[in-house]
């Protein structure tokens, strides 16, 4: 639990490519070492850059006033002190393109995004059937959509995915900040004032040094993105009033899988490596201590005790604590292509 709570309550968020993640790879180091398990980091820097924000606010003041619960998202490049603005409702991107020339000093919101969350409706859980099973425990990629319930698609498919996907919401974005749109807002899919900021809906990662710094963009919560939807449908014209300030970091250091080993004792099987791992990085959301803190620290206490009980393993044993899993498997793509093979193809 100690290490839990250095990941999350001291070092959390650990955002990819920060001082927090990085002090975090540190902690787990120093402890490591503590328990006699060698340890060594591997860069995976290929021109990545971090980001975090250092205060922000979001409110209504028009019609009437009122806070309004929002987070940053990723990548999103500071404002230029406070702005106000009226609120401009696009239900898709062609949209925003159609209407040039109408967005300068607007805060436009996403409405394709928005759903209103029901939360007493519907199955609550579901019921894996026998055949969904068989075919998820034969099938070698647990990302793969036959899979199903977590709605997730192959790694190659998801590799394809964030190229375009960046590609077509750059473009909308470079338009936006031509058109001199203020800042983006999408709902959070999550009730309750949750809200999701993981970076899978209307801002891609852009996580190379060189890549394009959008303008503000915030995930608000769901019933406070609702009240200005209904606001507008009943004629009235909304207007919110909003600051960023956020940082990039391109520090190369920060970029770092941790790689601790017990080493296999057997003459013949030493060079065989049972792999076990779980991401350090997290969202900026929270302090990641369920993704994906908790298990580091537990694979952690596993190494401690196996090296604590004199255990002498036959094949070699290898924890990676991982890095920027969250910007689409940064540290575990760049580790799999230098020792493992293609991760395309999945040849070696």
């Amino acid at each position: 639990m100690t290490d839990l709570s250095y990941f999350s309550d001291v070092y959390g968020p650990r955002f990819f490519g920060t001082p927090n993640y990085h002090n975090a790879l540190l902690h787990a180091q120093t402890r490591l070492k503590e328990s006699n398990v060698k340890t060594r980091l591997e860069s995976f820097n290929r021109e990545y850059r971090g980001w975090a924000f250092t205060s922000y606010h979001v409110e209504m003041t028009k019609p009437q006033y009122a806070p309004v619960n929002a987070l940053p998202l990723a990548f999103s490049r500071s404002t230029e002190g406070e702005v106000e603005g009226d609120i401009v409702l696009i239900n898709n991107i062609q949209a925003a393109y159609d209407k040039k020339g109408s967005l300068n000093g607007k805060i436009v919101l996403l409405t394709s995004l928005y759903e209103p969350v029901k939360n007493f409706e519907g199955i609550l859980t579901v019921r894996l059937a026998d055949d969904l099973l068989t075919k998820a425990q034969n099938n070698p990629d647990p990302n793969d959509v036959i899979i199903g319930y977590h709605s997730r698609i192959s790694v190659p498919g998801l590799l394809k995915w964030r190229l375009t996907n960046k590609l077509r919401l750059q473009r909308f974005y470079k338009y936006l900040e031509s058109e001199g749109t203020l800042a983006v807002i999408e709902p959070s899919d999550r009730p309750y004032n949750l809200l999701h900021v993981d970076g899978n809906r209307a801002m891609p990662s852009f996580r190379k040094k060189t890549d394009y710094k959008p303008i503000a963009s915030f995930s608000m919560a769901n019933e406070h993105f609702g009240r200005l939807v209904r606001l507008k449908a009943l004629g009235y014209s909304p207007k919110l009033k909003l600051s960023l300030t956020s940082e990039f970091y391109e520090d190369s250091t920060y970029h770092n899988n941790l790689i601790a080993e017990i080493p296999g004792l057997d003459p013949e099987l030493k060079d065989e490596v049972v792999v076990v791992g779980a991401h350090l990085d997290s969202w900026h959301g929270g302090t990641g201590a369920v993704d994906n803190a908790a298990n580091c620290a537990v694979l952690m206490e596993v190494m401690r005790i196996i090296n604590e009980l004199d255990k002498k393993p036959r094949r070699t044993i290898r924890l990676i604590l991982w890095g920027g899993e969250e910007q689409i498997f940064a540290g575990s793509e760049y580790y799999v292509d230098e020792h493992i093979g293609d991760m395309q193809s999945g040849e070696p």
